[in-house]
């Protein structure tokens, strides 16, 4: 009866009549949302519990270390000049698509050689090159010994997971997002359990690196059994490729590796500068305040990991129109979160961090959120027609804007920081990214031949305007309060959780209110929604 009801209700669906091929594309893409969507909070929730733990156990300074280890290892794959790897999802997802198992075999084995060869060479320079990294930062001497074993650990990590990530390309060229997501989740459990042990037992930070190793491990078998059972097709042999094929990812690859050095630098530039301009210490409290601004854009943003292999498809089915009305939904629906999160998150940062952390004394922390906030949102609001402009083979545009940011940053951070400190890594960032995106998206719409004023004025401007109606809400809540003389300032978690309750009550009130009465949300949104809720439940239930 369920299942005949649940038939019943679909033919009905507005959204099956509208076009059945579209629908297809959407709820794929739904799918791998919701999946994406529920993977990340997952993690979220045990990175927000783990982090004030470790920060208990080994302090802020040793903290920043753990931070700061992390970031020189993710620089040193920017040596990988080529950008294959970007090319590996378009492709596996375009050829699966035109069911052409010779070159989607062919890709799988070039990730396999390149990238072992790759990240092989990389660990060795680690390992060249320790002592010369070493003296690049500002800590205490007696902790060089154990910096020197987290370096060389987490190298190895990023060893095993880099050298055989090319199956994790499989999953989501094929759109299983779902299965991605399971395995970080269930892999997620024995990191907690494990971090939480080796700190409670002494070991510190070696304890993390040896944890780090158990895990990567672990996420790296799992992915290539389910490689292996999703696309039996795929045979070893690691110089099965082509020539024609690694020159085409090579240039496609070379595109988007651009945006990938800006999207490193845009982040994590920063904690270096600070590092060696500054201390180790500030640099846990920019991390702190840094993922709180990444939370708020990292929901909006669980939208677009669907969007390169759906584009990539469409692309090779030649079907512009379902192209357009992807891109068009697809920055509708990310605006009217992106805007509300961003807006809430910058206006409550304060008691943010006094319920995350339990104690006041982050100030810097507040002042990473509310600035980085701004230039993240920019970046999240063109990520969308970055992917879709890498799906259908022109990442050139996102290379040019990925670069001008990238030289911006770098430039304005470090003149900020010299100059005025702490708060100029933050202003530096900000406004390289927003003059990037702005940069990128008068490039893209003039390849795709649509006005960028009708983006904003049909799409951006409904959440925005409802976003600043809330804020006056919230305005005149604190001026009531501060009336009624019920306004005092929040010094424990419960008190500032109670707040953050009123306020949010108040705000997305306001703003959902002001949304649906101004006829923003149309139908097919929410039959769009109805489709998504529908989908979360075949999920749960397994239908």
């Amino acid at each position: 009866t369920r299942r005949s009801s649940d038939l019943s209700w679909k033919k009905s669906s507005p959204i099956y009549k509208m076009n059945e091929q579209f629908l297809k594309t959407s709820k794929k893409i739904i799918k791998n949302t919701v999946c994406d969507t529920a993977g990340y909070m997952w993690g979220l929730l045990l990175s927000l519990l783990l982090t004030p733990y470790i920060i208990h156990v080994l302090g802020i300074e040793k903290f920043g270390i753990w931070v700061i280890v992390a970031v020189v290892v993710n620089y040193f794959s920017l040596l990988d000049f080529s950008g294959i790897g970007g090319a590996f999802v378009k492709y596996i997802a375009e050829y699966n698509a035109q069911r052409n198992y010779k070159k989607l075999n062919q890709i799988v084995n070039l990730g396999l050689t390149y990238y072992f060869i790759f990240w092989i060479v990389i660990f060795l320079l680690v390992i060249l090159f320790k002592d010369v990294l070493l003296d690049l930062f500002k800590f205490s001497p007696e902790l060089r010994s154990e910096i020197s074993f987290v370096l060389v650990g987490i190298s190895l990590v990023a060893l095993i997971r880099g050298s055989l990530m090319v199956y994790r390309s499989v999953l989501l060229g094929l759109q299983r997002m779902d299965i991605a997501n399971l395995i970080s989740v269930a892999i997620s459990i024995p990191n907690f359990i494990g971090t939480v042990l080796f700190l409670h037992f002494g070991f510190g930070l070696r304890g993390l690196v040896i944890n780090s190793i158990i895990i990567a491990l672990l996420t790296v078998i799992a992915q290539t059994i389910w490689a292996y059972k999703l696309l039996p097709q795929i045979k070893f042999n690691p110089f099965s490729f082509s020539r024609e094929l690694f020159h085409n990812s090579f240039i496609y690859g070379i595109k988007i590796q651009a945006a990938r050095f800006s999207e490193l630098i845009n982040t994590q530039i920063d904690k270096i500068l600070l590092g060696c301009f500054l201390n180790v210490g500030v640099v846990g409290f920019y991390e702190l305040g840094s993922k709180i601004a990444n939370i708020a854009n990292a929901f909006p943003a669980r939208l677009l990991p669907a969007v390169l292999p759906a584009s990539s498809e469409l692309d090779a089915l030649k079907d512009k129109e379902r192209l357009n009305k992807l891109y068009y939904r697809g920055s509708k629906y990310l605006a009217c979160i992106a805007f509300p999160l961003t807006f809430f998150v910058i206006f409550n940062a304060s008691l943010i961090m006094l319920l995350w952390m339990g104690e006041s004394g982050y100030e810097k922390s507040v002042l990473a959120i509310q600035i980085l906030s701004v230039g993240y949102t920019a970046t999240l609001l063109v990520s969308l027609g970055r992917l879709i402009a890498r799906g259908i083979g022109i990442p050139q545009y996102e290379m040019r804007s990925s670069l001008l940011i990238a030289v911006l940053n770098v430039v304005l951070s470090t003149v900020l920081i010299i100059k005025i400190g702490f708060v100029g890594a933050l202003i530096g960032t900000s406004l390289s990214a927003i003059i990037g995106s702005i940069y990128f998206i008068f490039l893209f719409h003039g390849h795709i031949k649509e006005s960028f004023l009708h983006l904003a004025r049909n799409i951006y401007l409904h959440p925005l305007s409802a976003c600043i109606t809330g804020g006056f809400g919230l305005w005149g809540l604190n001026h009531l309060f501060l009336r009624l003389n019920f306004l005092s300032l929040p010094a424990t978690r419960i008190e500032s959780f109670s707040v953050l309750i009123v306020r949010g009550v108040t705000f997305w009130g306001i703003y959902l209110f002001f949304l649906f009465k101004s006829g923003y949300i149309d139908r097919y949104d929410r039959e769009v929604f109805s489709e998504t809720v529908q989908i979360i439940k075949n999920l749960i239930f397994r239908r």
